[in-house]
């Protein structure tokens, strides 16, 4: 996933939570019937696919953590990693 997807799913994120801190309009909406497009369908969308990204986000970075941690790169306690240095056998 690029830089500009995350960024860009995280703006909605935000701005939906920014919208939703105000008082509830729900007395004023007429009500709609379940199967027709409605207004909210594109937000639900929108969040939905927002959760989808931070999700996938989350498990690439995972995988990539793991990675790291089979190929010897990270240590699997979480400490930092020490270069050690092994003497050369001659035979």
């Amino acid at each position: 996933m690029s830089l500009a997807k995350v960024f860009v799913s995280f703006a909605v994120v935000v701005s939906l939570l920014g919208t939703s801190i105000g008082q509830s309009k729900a007395d004023l909406m007429p009500m709609t019937p379940a199967g027709a497009a409605g207004g909210a369908a594109p937000a639900i969308g929108a969040v939905g696919w927002t959760a989808i990204g931070i999700i996938g986000v989350a498990g690439v970075l995972c995988l990539y953590d793991v990675w790291l941690k089979i190929n010897h790169l990270k240590n699997w306690d979480g400490s930092p990693l020490v270069a050690q240095a092994h003497p050369h056998h001659h035979h």
